[in-house]
Order: C-alpha cells, then sequence, then structure tokens
C-alpha cells in the first residue's frame, strides 16, 4: 500500500492545483455514491487505507526522530514529511471523517520554523479546519492546546499562515470552546489600532504604524470579523460583547468595511493598499451586497485604472475567489436539494426571489469589469497576474457568467501560449465552447488570430520575432512539417466545408489592404508582420483534400488580381518620380503606405507559390478551381512534399517580409521588386494574372488546359534577389 500512497503522493506534490482537489473530490463522490452498494463501500476502504498509510509514515517519521526534507526524500525515493501532510490535506477535503481520527496527532506539527516548515504548517492549519468539526470525542486538553497554538500564530506568522489560522480559530472558539473573550480581545485590539491610524492620517499627520504591523492588524480583523459572526453573537449573549459596543453602535461589518475602504486610498502606502482590498474581497464573499456598493466600485475602478500590477493583482484574485466560493455553494446547495428530494420552489420562479436577491453579483461583476479584466490579463508580462486574469475568464466561461463571444478573441489568443496549462485548458474550453455555440461562436474568429498575434508580439518581444509556426508542437513525429500556431483553429472548422472556406477566405483578406479607406493614409496601418503571421499559419495547416489548397490559391489570387493589380499601376505611374531621392524631395505618408502595401502583395505571391510547390498543385489546376462547383476535388485526398528549409515557407524573396523598411532607399528597393514581379506575372499570363468575368468567378487570361505558370514560379521568386545588386550600385551613386 505504501508504494501505491507513494505514487498518489508524487502525483499531489507535482500537481499542487486546487483543481486536483476538485477532481479527486468530483471523484470520489461519484464512486462513493454510486449505486452499487459494493463499489461504495469498496472505495471508502481505500480512501481509509490510503489516510492510514500516510499517517503510519507520520508516526515512524517521529519515532526515529527523522523527519525527511523535499531535498533528501528525492535523493531516498521516500516521500518528506511536508509532502505527506500536503497529501493528507488533499484527503481532508475528500473524507475529513477518516482524515478526523487521526487529526489529534498532529498538534505537534503547529509550530513555525524554517521556509520548509512554513509549508507544513499551512497544510497542518487547512488539516485542522477541514476536520476540526468531525473529531469524535475530542478532550479538552487537545482543545485548549490548539486554542493556544492558534493565538500564537497570530503575532509573528505571515499572511498565507493567517489565512488559515484566523478561520481554524473562529471555528474552534464557535462550536468547541466558547472562549469568546480571546476572540474578541484580539478584534477589538486590531480595530482599536486601525481607527487610531486613521483619525491620524485623516488629520493630516504621518502614521504612526510600520506598514507590516499595520497589514496585520487590517487581515486580522478582516478575516476575523468574516469567519465569526459578532452580529449575531452580540444579539444573542449581550452581555458576553458588550465590549465591541464601544467600537460601534450599529453594524460592525459596515464600520470595518469604511475602515478598510479608508485605507485603500492614495494616502496609505501600496502594500497597505493592497491589503485592504484583499480583505474587501473576503467581505465581498461573506456579504456580496457590499461588492456592488459604489465605494466598492470606486476601488475596483481605481485599481485597475492604475499602473500598479499588484492592485491589479488582488482585485483579479478577489473575483477569483468569489467565484470559487460562489460556484461551490451553489454545487452544495443542488447536492443538498438533490439528496433531500427537495423540489423547485414555485415563489422563485415567478419573481419572487426572497433571499436569493444575491445570487446576481458575481454576473453582475464580471459584466461590468470582463473588459478590463481582459485587458489586465494581456497588458503585461507579468506571470501571476496573467495566470490569475485566465482562470477568472476561465471560470466566467464554464459559470456562464457573460456571453461568450466577449471572450473569444481573448480566448483564441491563450490558446497559443507557452505556458502548458494555459494552453490546455484554453483548447479545452474553446472546444468545449464550438460544440455548445456552433452557430455563433466562430464569428469573431478573426479579431482572435489579430489578438493572437498581439499576444505573440508582446511574448516575443519585437513585431519581426513573432512566427505563425507553433513553437510548442511535438515535431518528433513530423521533423519536416512545423504545425501552424492556429491550427486548433482551423481544425474545429475543418469538418464543415462552408465554415472552413469562410476561415480560410477571412485569413486571406486579413493578408489585403483597402487604399480607398481613410486609415490607408496612415503609414502604420499596413502591418506587414501580421501578414507575415497569418501566411506563416496558413502555410502550415494540416490540408488533407486538394479542396482546400484550391480553396486559398483562388483566394490569394483575387487579392492579387484586385488590391495587388491596382497597387501595380500606382508604383508605375510613380516610378519616374521615385528618382527625386537623388534630390532629396520627402515623400508623402501614401507613398510609404504603398511601398508596405507591395510588401503583403509579395507576401502573398510567396505563399502561393510555397502551397503549389509543397503539395504539387499545377497552374492549370490552380485556374480551373471554382469554388462553387467544386465537386471534383472535394474529397479528392493531397499530399505534403518537404522542400528544404524544414518544411517552412522560406523569405529571401521577399526580404522586408523580415526586415523593416526604414529608409527610401530600401521602399525603393522594393517597388522595384514589387513592379517586377507583377509585370512577370502579367507577361506570363497574357494580360493579367487573374481576371474577373461578370458572375464574379475569377478566370485566367490565358488558360490552357496544359501545365503552366501564370504567376511567378518558385525559381523566378528566388530570382528576385538580384535586386541586392540594384541596392548596391544606388548606394554607390
Amino acid at each position: 500500500m505504501l508504494k501505491r500512497v507513494h505514487v498518489m503522493t508524487g502525483v499531489v506534490d507535482t500537481v499542487r492545483s486546487h483543481e486536483l482537489v476538485d477532481l479527486m473530490t468530483g471523484l470520489f463522490e461519484h464512486v462513493s455514491t454510486g449505486p452499487l452498494k459494493s463499489e461504495t463501500e469498496e472505495a471508502q476502504f481505500v480512501i481509509r487505507c490510503v489516510i492510514d498509510a500516510l499517517f503510519e509514515h507520520l508516526i515512524r517519521a517521529e519515532e526515529s526522530d527523522v523527519k525527511l526534507s523535499d531535498d533528501t526524500a528525492a535523493v531516498t525515493g521516500d516521500f518528506s514529511v511536508t509532502t505527506c501532510l500536503r497529501f493528507i490535506s488533499t484527503l481532508s477535503n475528500i473524507a475529513p471523517e477518516a482524515v478526523s481520527l487521526h487529526t489529534e496527532s498532529l498538534i505537534t506539527y503547529l509550530k513555525l520554523g524554517s521556509t520548509t516548515e512554513e509549508d507544513t504548517l499551512v497544510n497542518t492549519l487547512c488539516i485542522f479546519s477541514n476536520t476540526l468539526l468531525k473529531i469524535p470525542h475530542p478532550s479538552a486538553a487537545f482543545l485548549q492546546s490548539l486554542e493556544n497554538s492558534l493565538i500564537s500564530l497570530l503575532s509573528s506568522s505571515p499572511q498565507n499562515i493567517l489565512a488559515v489560522a484566523v478561520p481554524c480559530l473562529c471555528d474552534l472558539i464557535e462550536e468547541l470552546t466558547w472562549n469568546y473573550a480571546k476572540l474578541i480581545r484580539v478584534f477589538r485590539s486590531c480595530v482599536l489600532q486601525l481607527c487610531r491610524e486613521q483619525r491620524t492620517i485623516s488629520g493630516g499627520g504621518k502614521g504612526t504604524l510600520t506598514p507590516k504591523n499595520l497589514m496585520r492588524f487590517i487581515i486580522l480583523a478582516g478575516l476575523t470579523c468574516r469567519h465569526f459572526d459578532f452580529e449575531k453573537h452580540r444579539e444573542q449573549q449581550k452581555e458576553h460583547f458588550k465590549e465591541l459596543n464601544q467600537l460601534a453602535k450599529g453594524s460592525m461589518v459596515d464600520m470595518l468595511n469604511d475602515l478598510l475602504l479608508f485605507f485603500t486610498q492614495s494616502q496609505n502606502v501600496g502594500p497597505v493598499q493592497v491589503a485592504a482590498i484583499q480583505m474587501l474581497g473576503q467581505f465581498h464573499i461573506k456579504w456580496p451586497r457590499l461588492a456592488v456598493e459604489p465605494q466598492a466600485r470606486a476601488v475596483m475602478d481605481r485599481a485597475f485604472a492604475s499602473d500598479s500590477s499588484s492592485h491589479k493583482l488582488q482585485v483579479l484574485r478577489n473575483f477569483l475567489e468569489f467565484l470559487r466560493t460562489d460556484a461551490k455553494r451553489l454545487a452544495k446547495q443542488e447536492r443538498e436539494d438533490r439528496a433531500s428530494g427537495r423540489e423547485i420552489d414555485a415563489r422563485a420562479l415567478v419573481g419572487n426571489t426572497g433571499n436569493m436577491s444575491e445570487a446576481g453579483v458575481g454576473a453582475s461583476l464580471m459584466q461590468t469589469y470582463l473588459d478590463r479584466i481582459i485587458e489586465a490579463t494581456f497588458a503585461s508580462n507579468a506571470a501571476p497576474l496573467r495566470a490569475a486574469g485566465f482562470e477568472v475568464i476561465s471560470l466566467v466561461l464554464e459559470q456562464g457568467l457573460a456571453h461568450p463571444l466577449k471572450c473569444m478573441p481573448a480566448l483564441i489568443a491563450l490558446c497559443t501560449s507557452n505556458d502548458p496549462y494555459i494552453r490546455n485548458k484554453s483548447l479545452k474550453l474553446h472546444q468545449e465552447l464550438s460544440v455548445k455555440h456552433a452557430s455563433f461562436i466562430h464569428s469573431r474568429d478573426l479579431e482572435g488570430v489579430r489578438k493572437a498575434y498581439e499576444y505573440q508580439r508582446q511574448v516575443r518581444g519585437r513585431p519581426e520575432d513573432v512566427s505563425g509556426y507553433d513553437s510548442n508542437a511535438d515535431l518528433h513525429e513530423r521533423p519536416d512539417r512545423p504545425a501552424a500556431c492556429l491550427q486548433f483553429l482551423y481544425s474545429l472548422s475543418r469538418t464543415r466545408r462552408t465554415r472552413r472556406n469562410e476561415l480560410l477566405s477571412l485569413l486571406v483578406k486579413a493578408c489585403d489592404f483597402d487604399s480607398g479607406t481613410a486609415a490607408y493614409a496612415d503609414a502604420n496601418s499596413t502591418d506587414i508582420p501580421f501578414v507575415r503571421f497569418v501566411a506563416e499559419n496558413m502555410a502550415g495547416l494540416e490540408f488533407k483534400y486538394l479542396d482546400e489548397v484550391l480553396h486559398v490559391i483562388y483566394q490569394v489570387s483575387s487579392v492579387i488580381a484586385s488590391s495587388g493589380l491596382n497597387l501595380y499601376q500606382q508604383l508605375e505611374s510613380e516610378a519616374k518620380d521615385d528618382g527625386d531621392i537623388e534630390h532629396g524631395v520627402s515623400k508623402s505618408k501614401l507613398w510609404w503606405q504603398a511601398s508596405r502595401a507591395s510588401v503583403c502583395i509579395g507576401i502573398l505571391f510567396v505563399l502561393r507559390e510555397f502551397l503549389k510547390s509543397h503539395y504539387g498543385v499545377t497552374e492549370s489546376r490552380c485556374t480551373l478551381y471554382n469554388p462553387s462547383d467544386a465537386t471534383s476535388v472535394r474529397d479528392k485526398a493531397v499530399a505534403w512534399s518537404a522542400q528544404g528549409n524544414g518544411g517552412r515557407i522560406g523569405w529571401s524573396s521577399c526580404p522586408f517580409a523580415l526586415q523593416r523598411m526604414e529608409s527610401v532607399t530600401d521602399c525603393i528597393r522594393q517597388r522595384k521588386r514589387f513592379r517586377r514581379m507583377m509585370a512577370e506575372s502579367l507577361a506570363a499570363s497574357e494580360g493579367s494574372p487573374v481576371l474577373a468575368d461578370d458572375s464574379g468567378n475569377f478566370v485566367s487570361g490565358g488558360r490552357s488546359d496544359e501545365p503552366s505558370d501564370a504567376l511567378l514560379s518558385a525559381e523566378e521568386l528566388e530570382m528576385l534577389t538580384m535586386d541586392d545588386l540594384d541596392e548596391a550600385s544606388m548606394r554607390s551613386d
């Protein structure tokens, strides 16, 4: 049994995620409440055996006075006390009754020491919190010892320990020891210190408390008020709680909430503000009505508007804990209703919600702040901020708190993340939403492609470093076939031809430009790295049928025949004026923009020839293709053929796809290259690379049944690199 426990402990220690606890809890509930009594008893027996084995290991470690560290455990092949306690903490969420039989033996671990022992202490406190009320007949000596140990932890422990110790102490005093005076003394001293500090700062003076001590008082007061119902006990036991009347005649919650709001203001230092925001989040979980008040909204607005990532991170963590707690509450209520056979209240169905008025607070918060949550998630390279934002977005989608289309561009971008956890969970969510909302979920795919590019640009640092190929793909199976970064998006659409062709058309049109718009006059409106990103993705997509390849080539040819031909005519008319560079004549924004647009058309030229070459498609086949009547090629398989460069598209014939055009000389080189490219293409096709008939169908001007190169071949494109000689001669002049 110890060997099996060793394996399970290693898994828990490696994952260290709350999702593992939820998964194990769901699995245990499923097998322990199954229809077969024998399977239920067997599952419960296995859980008890695992718990007994873990506690047996702890007892042996105490008897031998050898408590293995994490490093020692890794060398000896055993598992450390910290790892063992971490697994017991996970199991205490699943089977608290079974763990409670051994809980009293853990009292010796409530001591704070090194960093490793701090982790041990946190896990021990979690075990006590989960099993305290399940311990059968606890002795008075044990309860007194536990109470003293918990109170001693409040004075010098870090925040992560206080977050577990305070709830445990509140449960212990409220349910088992009833030593209210101790808890009142702690709470009262913290509130008095906060009130004194508030008066000093409000009067224009400098606070007397250090930020560290002030944060401790804020956290202790906030956690104690959240986990102990002072209002109920003040009403029921007025004599015991009369000291609290000196703090507030009215609601203790409202009084402390006002204090926390004060310490979030700018006259306090950043860490103090973050601590106050954290405790406000705890109050919003307990009393959701406080989250929708104007003062609370103002705090969140200031946090998202600030430049401080720590403020944004704390607000995101508040949202995350709020949504998780709310989901657990609803799941627990659903289980209780199902177990008791409780029927749906007809009064709720007709609008008399009564105590359900706070049920929609989470949805209201998410719908209000979703855009800012997404913006904060992508606004910084800070990993904690991005991880917290992703978790909030995931819960919003899982719980249906906002329309899924609002999150789709962000979700598509996160599917390209280098973080395996974020990437895999995003892919799973995207697939589930595609199945659930197939009729409309793809309507923002193009925005998602743009968001994915911006995300990769942020990660890579420079636009020129962004690649459309997936660096996380496994290349062991096909080392000659790089995967597209957006392959997941195409895989969800390829099963339906109409949807697939629509996506391919959108990707190609994303590379086009409209010279008739006002944005065209902006010299930076043409994003060459984005066009290259899209082209590399289309080059890396796994096409299985000839229809897919021909459709991309058809759409590319359409853009070249329209935008490319118009641009060619414009550059031809301006060719004679390009020599003005020798006389120092400045160029307009439109001139620069046309130069950049020629690079985009050049990228499409290269993509077209790449697909023809690597899939073995002849020009005659491309010319005869009609997307409205493609039955002959719809089910015809196509094979990939790697031809050097690792199967990646090469940009030697279009060098400014990878380099910036920073000078007029660079632009003139590009213009010459583009004009030559179009001229040779027009000559090969006898007047036009692609012409449109009256029906809008594109046909070749020189159609022939024999294979021919209507546009430039791959060899001809490579010859265009000879323009480098033109640059050398221009510089010599």
